[in-house]
């Protein structure tokens, strides 16, 4: 069985660069997690801070939580497919 895992279709339209992410739900790239964490419970995380989280500044760090285990890690921001569609997750 597969598993189901967030796409960019799941995305706002364009939001991988031109949205900011702080204080929004952002949806991690499948790719960019290791083998055993690629499922959508680990994809979804709240952008907290960084330059990378305005898409107009230089810096790529996105400092953000995880929704499903509370970790707080710093990514870059071509990590993220974008920030999640109103209503796309239960």
């Amino acid at each position: 069985m597969d598993k189901k895992l967030f796409t960019i279709e799941d995305c706002i339209k364009d939001s991988d660069y031109k949205e900011d992410y702080e204080g929004k739900i952002i949806v991690m790239r499948p790719e960019a997690l290791k083998d055993q964490y690629r499922d959508e419970r680990f994809q979804l995380w709240l952008g907290g801070s960084g330059f990378g989280c305005d898409p107009s500044l230089r810096g790529r760090a996105v400092f953000a939580t995880c929704l499903y285990d509370n970790e707080h890690a710093e990514w870059r921001r071509e990590n993220f497919l974008g920030t999640i569609k109103q209503g796309g997750f239960a």
